[in-house]
This record gives C-alpha cells, sequence and structure tokens, in this order.
C-alpha cells in the first residue's frame, strides 16, 4: 500500500511540475511577443516636406464682405480670383459679379439656386 502511494505521490509530482513549465512557457512565450517602449524613447525622423516649385502658376480666391447692421450683412460683397503667373511677374485679377445665381449644395440629394453671394455666406 506505502509502494501505490508513493507512485501516486511521484505521478502528481510530476504532473503538478509538468502544468507549471507549461505555464511558464506559455507565458514566456507571450511576453516575448509584446514590444515594450515608453513614449519618449523613439526617436522618429519626420519626413520632409517638399519644396512647393516657385514659378508654379497659383489661384487665390478673394472674398470680402462688409458687414454692418443690414440683412446682408453676412453675404460676400466682393468675390475675385487672382491667378498668379510667377514666370511671368504678372498677376490677372477675375471679378465676379456677386448677383449670379448659383445651385448651392443643401444636402447629398438636393440642391437649391442663390446669389453666388450667398453662397459663400
Amino acid at each position: 500500500m506505502r509502494k501505490k502511494a508513493g507512485l501516486i505521490i511521484k505521478i502528481l509530482f510530476f504532473c503538478g511540475l509538468f502544468l507549471i513549465s507549461g505555464t511558464i512557457a506559455y507565458f514566456f512565450r507571450i511576453y516575448k511577443n509584446i514590444v515594450v517602449t515608453s513614449p519618449g524613447t523613439k526617436q522618429t525622423t519626420p519626413a520632409p516636406t517638399p519644396t512647393p516649385d516657385p514659378l508654379r502658376i497659383r489661384n487665390i480666391l478673394l472674398l470680402g464682405y462688409a458687414g454692418g447692421d443690414h440683412d446682408g450683412a453676412a453675404l460676400t460683397d466682393t468675390i475675385i480670383l487672382a491667378r498668379i503667373y510667377p514666370k511671368d511677374k504678372k498677376i490677372v485679377l477675375l471679378s465676379i459679379p456677386r448677383d449670379i445665381w448659383v445651385p448651392v449644395p443643401i444636402s447629398k440629394e438636393s440642391t437649391q439656386h442663390f446669389k453666388i453671394n450667398h453662397a459663400f455666406a
């Protein structure tokens, strides 16, 4: 009987040892795959901003409004498209009349017609 008890204890000991070893190996494998970095340790070099071509033609939309206490205070009073030609050292201005009627999108499905100065209000 004593031999049986000793055999059972040995079997339980080796099963426990196997279980503990397997658990340690499992957690070690998980821990090995975890990358630990603190926020201040990684030095990254930002990508350089490309230098724009100084001779490229540029378009600038100039919008102006007078403001005030009247009904159309928030409407655009002046709409000018400026096209700059750096190579020729020339600027062309196109004044857009503020009373031109244009379609203005109200939602994805619908548009309404308003004066262009209302479109930028």
